[in-house]
């Protein structure tokens, strides 16, 4: 039976060892290291923006970045310690219930991974007020970072209605046809034909003009700070410009003038003349000889509306890295709660760079539909599937885990919401941590502690 009292004492004890190993004031000095010293070291595009931006992006992603690792480490090690000292025999003589010492350790080292979170997160916003005081930035510079980074802003994606029926008519038809192998099946051809129907959709060719449609929400209609963000790439060389317009239905968002390709890029959308849905397009000029520029299918097009400022902001992108660091710690808490500490640390950052393998070969694994036409003997056949099948289950299991926000949508602007923050406590702590607690506390309960001597 758990006893808060227990717990709350355990934690401390948590705490306490922590202290003594100097564990504490390692990583304090490790976080200092990374919020103030990045900074100076990693160098951005020589503006004020810029140096923001790999302030508040670098800095605490380094700071998360250690403290995951910590949280991991001290997981592990908590319970194979107390083994080692000969604690555990007097805690569970009292007796304590194991289900009590797992819960007070993940107390206890969750507390000191977000206390430390805090403090880096502070220290940064600290930094970041230095950065912009007055007299180093100008006017401009404060007007465009309270604009685009120092802000929290909706992204709305354009809609694509049409996409699933014309997916499934290509589909269709390729059957019909016989372009596509029969050992491919229905859900891998369509993965792969909606990524070529939008990349489709997406290129533009010289004198000629695609649209996208938005749905605004009714507040934003009249917002005077509504932002068009967009990139594309291009067959020129890098620094070589295109010329084009934008317009919003048949009004031009602004006259028609050069974009560099490769480089996100924003234009205001003047207040008062969006509607819903908003109909925008953008005409590509040159001649017939030249290439045509691709946007990016997912991200290369977006509305950008403010609904927060940046503290707030700032702070729910905290809370989401807080939430991070009690699933970790749960992890290595289930993991030393079975195995010795080195055992338990590799096999813990094993997995962990399993599941970000496969999310990484899974977001692109099916090259085009006529790969499988080259499929080998009966023998690779299943092998692939069976790869595939161990992919796919790996990217479903993890898949709350990787969609949360991390710290780039914050460092560019983008709106940290309080539903992100409630999905974040929901995936993370409630499922992943209660997961981790149930196995946990199931295998500590089963381990052969033994006898002291």
């Amino acid at each position: 039976m758990l006893e808060l009292r227990n717990i709350r004492v355990i934690a401390g004890l948590a705490w306490r060892d922590a202290l003594r190993s100097r564990l504490f004031v390692t990583l304090i000095l490790l976080t200092l290291t990374g919020s103030i010293g990045l900074p100076l070291i990693v160098e951005g595009d020589g503006t004020i923006p810029g140096k923001v931006h790999i302030l508040l992006y670098y800095s605490l992603s380094y700071a998360v970045s250690i403290l995951a690792i910590a949280a991991i480490w001290c997981g592990c090690a908590a319970i194979p310690r107390e083994i080692a000292s000969r604690h555990i025999h007097l805690l569970l003589s009292k007796p304590v219930h194991p289900a009590t010492i797992w819960c007070g350790h993940w107390l206890g080292i969750s507390s000191m991974c977000v206390v430390l979170l805090g403090l880096s997160g502070a220290i940064v916003y600290a930094t970041l007020l230095w950065t912009i005081r007055p007299g180093v930035a100008s006017p401009a510079d404060l007007e465009l970072l309270e604009h685009e980074v120092l802000t929290g802003r909706r992204v709305i994606g354009p809609l694509d209605e049409d996409l699933e029926r014309r997916t499934h008519e290509e589909l269709a038809a390729r059957r019909a046809t016989g372009q596509l192998n029969d050992a491919i099946s229905d859900g891998e051809a369509l993965r792969t034909l909606r990524k070529h129907l939008q990349r489709r959709r997406s290129t533009v060719g010289p004198g000629q003009q695609t649209h996208w449609s938005f749905l605004v929400p009714g507040h934003a209609e009249q917002h005077e700070n509504v932002s068009l963000r967009f990139q594309f790439s291009i067959s020129r060389p890098r620094g070589q410009a295109v010329i084009g317009t934008w317009r919003l239905g048949s009004t031009p968002i602004e006259p028609a003038r050069e974009y560099y390709p490769n480089l996100p890029q924003e234009i205001r959308v003047p207040a008062g003349v969006l509607t819903s849905p908003a109909e925008i397009s953008f005409e590509l000029e040159g001649n017939p000889d030249d290439p045509s520029i691709l946007f990016d299918p997912d991200t290369g097009i977006e509305l950008l509306i403010r609904e927060s400022g940046f503290v707030p902001n700032y702070l729910r992108s905290l809370l989401v890295a807080a939430c991070l660091l009690v699933a970790l710690t749960a992890f290595g808490l289930a993991a030393g709660g079975l195995l010795s500490l080195p055992t338990a640390t590799f096999a813990t950052f094993a997995v962990l760079t399993a599941c970000l393998l496969a999310h990484y070969i899974g977001t692109d694994y099916w090259a085009t539909p006529e790969s499988g036409n080259n499929a080998g003997s009966p023998l690779i056949r299943v092998f692939g599937h069976v790869t595939d099948s161990i992919v796919t289950l790996v990217n479903r299991l993890t898949r709350p885990a990787i969609q949360q926000p991390g710290m780039r949508p914050m460092a560019d602007g983008e709106l940290i919401s309080w539903e992100q923050v409630a999905h974040a406590a929901l995936n993370y702590v409630v499922i992943y941590g209660g997961a981790f607690a149930l196995a946990g506390i199931w295998l500590f309960r089963r381990r052969e502690i033994g006898t002291a001597s």
